[in-house]
Formats: C-alpha cells, sequence, structure tokens
C-alpha cells in the first residue's frame, strides 16, 4: 500500500468508492428478491381469497350440481381480478354437506390450484411455473332447503 510522503499511514483514498461498488449489485439482487416474495405472498393471499369465495358461493347453492356451476363462477371471477394470469385452474369441490337432510350440519369445501409462471410472480423472465393451492370450507345452512 503507498504511504504518505513523511508518514507512515497509508493512503486510503478511492477504496470507499471501489467497496460501494461492489455492494450495488448484491443490495440490487435483495430488492428483487423481496419483491418477488411480496408478489408471491400476494399470489397465494388470491388464491387463498378465490377458494373462499367459491366456498360461501357453493355453499348458498341447492343441489351439487348447482354448487360446482356457483364455485366455478365464483373463484374464475375472483382470480380474473388477480395482479398475474391463471386461465386455467382445477377446483375440487366436496358438496357432501348439500345432500344431508335437513336439520343436520353439512359444509361443502373448496380445493383450487393454479399453475403460475414464474415470471408473472417474480417480475422476471424465469422459467417454469408454481403451483399455488388452497382449501377452505364454509358452512351449509341446516335450517334452509335442499
Amino acid at each position: 500500500m503507498p504511504l504518505r510522503r513523511g508518514s507512515e499511514r497509508p493512503v486510503d483514498r478511492g477504496y470507499a468508492s471501489v467497496e460501494l461498488a461492489a455492494l450495488i449489485p448484491v443490495i440490487g439482487l435483495l430488492i428483487v428478491a423481496l419483491i418477488a416474495a411480496g408478489r408471491y405472498g400476494v399470489a397465494r393471499e388470491q388464491v387463498q381469497q378465490a377458494a373462499r369465495e367459491a366456498a360461501r358461493a357453493a355453499a348458498l347453492a341447492r343441489s351439487p350440481a348447482a354448487a360446482e356451476t356457483a364455485a366455478r363462477a365464483a373463484a374464475a371471477g375472483s382470480l380474473a381480478d388477480s395482479t398475474w394470469s391463471c386461465p386455467h385452474f382445477t377446483l375440487t369441490l366436496d358438496a357432501a354437506g348439500l345432500t344431508v337432510p335437513v336439520g343436520q350440519p353439512g359444509q361443502v369445501r373448496v380445493t383450487i390450484a393454479c399453475q403460475v409462471p414464474l415470471q408473472d410472480l417474480a417480475g422476471l423472465p424465469l422459467p417454469g411455473q408454481d403451483t399455488l393451492s388452497a382449501s377452505f370450507s364454509a358452512p351449509v345452512d341446516q335450517f334452509r332447503g335442499r
């Protein structure tokens, strides 16, 4: 390390800028990772919201066939409002609660699985997909005609 004239202390000029230049890409990657994690969390919450809405819509139906139709419509409407693309999703409906006799408690359960491109989740041109899934149960009114 060069020394100053008449001094035994080394010259430190310019090292702070080199250290900062080395840290800028690391800080940028950290920011991108935080944004991607936030978008992933929002996408998971939107799938959970779609499952909640689908289960509630199915619980209000009078028959399992009507419950399937109502659940699909509610899930499609909820996922259409999302900030990422999920054009094709799978919906599994357990509508056994709609077939129990009046006066007995029942429930319907909806599970939604959605294949989401990683590019939509991370905001970066990443290859591949991730499957986001969520389930929700809703009670069926036990004193309502079925």
